[in-house]
């Protein structure tokens, strides 16, 4: 039978932005709220759709605010009206344990069955031991991995195996997902016209349907039963061996930021112009790339292509007047898959692909070894040359991703601990930047897109991921030279509460996203205040729309109380990949417009 999906009342109204003046809270949502799911619910049960259960989602109970007093009231409250408001509720708590305080009021809810994610830590499973489950309710074992790729028979029986235990009855204890399936790929078995992925780890492989597989398998074994299969947890393919080689110095820049800065780029005017890396990714780029992993152009012809893609890149900065140059990046069809396929320890999927947002799907690779630059060569270093040649003497960047949104954006190992497996990323990139160095760049941009997206969910956890996070950023940019300018990039998600451990990761300019968020990222900076170079995005890149040119002044007014003009950058948001190039070139050049505008004025002034 059919099992819609809801996302709770409690999780939506605090996931919501409450501008100021609606006096709106969440308290007061949920109860504006409570009476629509209610609604919904006698809808389903009733007639022709005869729905029997629903699932209500409620994620935001694993944060470490679920202990309030104010989230617990919310959440009884709603619940004691949506529990019997019509057809089964089934809660659905993923991506994280309960605490022991949040437990012991979840599973009082008035709801048929509480689905629990008994993967993301052990704690789960020792507070249902602890505190048991109650008689009169269904629990869903959330055992069965959805966050990775790597089959778990052995751990998920073993612990399905406690939970059972700790129920008392079998036959009210549900095997379930440890959540929705949607982030992995779909079927394991589409890739076997490929054969890329080497049998010994193809074998410890499961995508979604593998999971339902071993979801039902599970379901039926008795408590007694035990599984023997191996999982990659317990057969481990190679050792990690990047932490062997890191020295304590190589965590810190040669000279401090004070003292390098005026090393950096000396000839740049006031507020500098430069994008964030990719430009348009036409049908005839995205052609040539498929022609050339298939087979049907060779690597000279498909090389040659791309290097007169960089030139008419080139060409169009040239007109449009930027300071800094990038070469658009043609040659990659995903900021992570692309060094993914230059990296020993990586592999990619044929058919992998999950959603990233709205209709835009990724293939995450998987991380299986040893992580290292496949024969020590450069990633980058081909195409930055044939850029920086075409550009003369304007600087051009090296543009690179950075270790933990390499590691954020791909299927982990689950054998070693996800910090060990940043380190070997981040000496990849180290040696990359290395060797851009030495083929003449002066200023490196090392994207840290994803470095918010996989921190912890409770505060408590945070500050551990935060600390190996930022050193291995440090770790990959500190061999740079003081004369070499290190940028990094993040964009489109809250920073406001981690901004001390941005400034710490040293780099000497943050580019960040600033025109969906009305300047609060950098108010939160100059109210920290934040002495780096910045470039705060001075247009949507997510919007068609053409920016004016006095509104791009506009904006970068606003960061002169921040920043004085030397310091201040001008770019859009973020990567311009997704627009067209007719959108591109005027908007850039407003942008480079208002700049000229601001110098001026500040000349004068």
């Amino acid at each position: 039978s059919v099992v819609p999906i809801v996302l709770g009342p409690v999780t939506l109204a605090k996931l919501c932005k409450y501008v100021d003046g609606t006096r709106k809270t969440a308290a007061v949502l949920v109860k504006e709220l409570v009476p629509l799911y209610k609604a919904l619910l006698e809808e389903l049960g009733r007639g022709a759709t005869g729905v029997k259960e629903v699932q209500l989602h409620e994620p935001w109970l694993v944060m470490s605010d679920a202990e309030t007093e104010e989230v617990r009231s919310l959440t009884t409250a709603a619940y004691k009206d949506l529990g019997s408001a019509g057809p089964a509720v089934n809660l659905c708590v993923h991506f994280d344990s309960l605490s022991p305080a949040v437990y012991s009021y979840v599973v009082k809810l008035p709801v048929k069955r509480v689905t629990l994610d008994f993967c993301r830590s052990k704690a789960m499973v020792e507070i249902v031991e602890k505190q048991g489950f109650p008689t009169t309710k269904e629990l869903g074992a959330g055992v069965v991995d959805g966050r990775n790729v790597w089959r778990n028979e052995a751990a998920a029986g073993a612990l399905l195996q406690r939970i059972r235990k700790a129920v008392h009855d079998d036959s009210r204890v549900v095997v379930a997902p440890s959540c929705s399936l949607q982030f992995v790929p779909y079927d394991l078995a589409f890739e076997d016209e490929i054969g890329s992925i080497p049998a010994e780890v193809k074998g410890k492989l499961a995508f979604a349907k593998q999971k339902l597989e071993v979801l039902v398998g599970l379901s039926k074994a008795s408590s007694s039963s035990s599984s023997s299969s191996s999982w990659i947890g317990e057969d481990n393919l190679t050792g990690v061996e990047g932490a062997k080689k890191v020295t304590p110095e190589m965590y810190t820049r040669s000279q401090p930021f004070k003292e390098r800065r005026g090393k950096q780029l000396a000839e740049l005017p006031d507020f500098p112009t430069t994008t964030i890396g990719s430009f348009p990714q036409t049908a005839e780029i995205r052609k040539l790339r498929r022609e050339w992993k298939e087979g049907k152009i060779g690597k000279a012809a498909y090389e040659e292509q791309i290097d007169k893609e960089i030139e008419r890149v080139v060409a169009i900065q040239k007109d449009i007047g930027l300071d800094v140059f990038v070469h658009g990046e043609p040659e990659r069809s995903d900021m992570v898959e692309y060094f993914a396929q230059k990296l020993d320890g990586m592999l990619l999927t044929r058919h992998g692909w999950v959603q990233s947002y709205g209709s835009r799907y990724v293939r995450p690779p998987v991380i299986y070894g040893t992580v290292s630059r496949k024969k020590g060569e450069a990633m980058t270093v081909r195409e930055f040359a044939v850029c920086q040649k075409a550009s003369g003497t304007v600087p051009v960047k090296g543009m690179l991703t950075g270790p933990v949104t390499i590691l954020n954006w791909s299927f982990c190992r689950v054998d070693v601990p996800r910090a060990e497996q940043a380190v070997e990323v981040a000496l990849a990139v180290r040696e990359e930047v290395a060797d851009l160095e030495a083929a003449g760049c002066r200023v490196v941009q090392v994207d840290e897109a994803a470095l918010r997206e996989r921190m912890p969910l409770k505060k408590e956890e945070s500050e551990s991921y935060l600390e190996w996070a930022v050193a291995c950023f440090r770790l990959s940019t500190c061999g740079a030279r003081p004369s070499t300018q290190v940028v990094t990039h993040m964009c489109y998600s809250t920073f406001e509460d981690i901004i001390g451990r941005i400034d710490g990761m040293d780099a000497d300019v943050l580019t960040i996203e600033n025109s969906r968020s009305a300047g609060e990222m950098v108010a939160a900076l100059s109210s920290y205040g934040y002495a780096r170079d910045l470039g705060a995005g001075v247009y949507d890149i997510h919007s068609p729309v053409v920016p004016t040119m006095d509104d791009m002044a506009a904006r970068l007014q606003g960061l002169l109380s921040l920043l004085p003009p030397s310091r201040t950058w001008v770019n859009p948001d973020c990567g311009l990949k997704t627009r067209k190039w007719d959108e591109v070139i005027p908007s850039l050049k407003n942008m480079v417009t208002a700049a000229h505008k601001l110098r001026e004025s500040h000349v004068s002034a």
